[in-house]
């Protein structure tokens, strides 16, 4: 509660949502949407004021050849609103962070599954020694 004079004893609360769902628009050939957003209520971190914060990604999924090559398209934060702003106003000591990150990314994936995996049948355990 003392840090050269410095209080840094505060109290807050944190509220975080976050909402993901898959739309599937196509079976055959397989096509989906994926939409994702989210919100972080303002907070603090010691001295220390962090704003609200909140993000929306997209994304489209083609599957080709029964699925086994797979292409995504996403977006994250569209908007670019994921970065806090950090605030200080305590004893004239006035502080500003602003990242200034850009923090939208697109990302293309490709991806192929071989299959032919087939799970192998096991024998269940032992548990005797347990006792049981």
């Amino acid at each position: 509660s003392d840090f050269f004079g410095i209080s840094i004893d505060r109290q807050g609360w944190l509220g975080y949502v976050n909402l993901d769902n898959t739309f599937i628009l196509c079976k055959k050939p397989m096509i989906a949407l994926e939409v994702e957003g989210g919100y972080q209520s303002p907070t603090i971190s010691g001295l220390y004021d962090v704003s609200q914060a909140w993000w929306l990604n997209a994304g489209m999924k083609f599957g080709f050849l029964k699925n086994a090559l797979k292409l995504t398209l996403k977006a994250y934060d569209i908007f670019n609103t994921r970065q806090p702003h950090m605030s200080q106003d305590f004893n004239g000591q006035q502080y500003e962070l602003y990242t200034g990150a850009n923090t939208r990314t697109l990302y293309v994936t490709l991806s192929y599954n071989f299959g032919g995996y087939t799970s192998k049948q096991r024998e269940s355990v032992d548990t005797s020694r347990f006792g049981h």
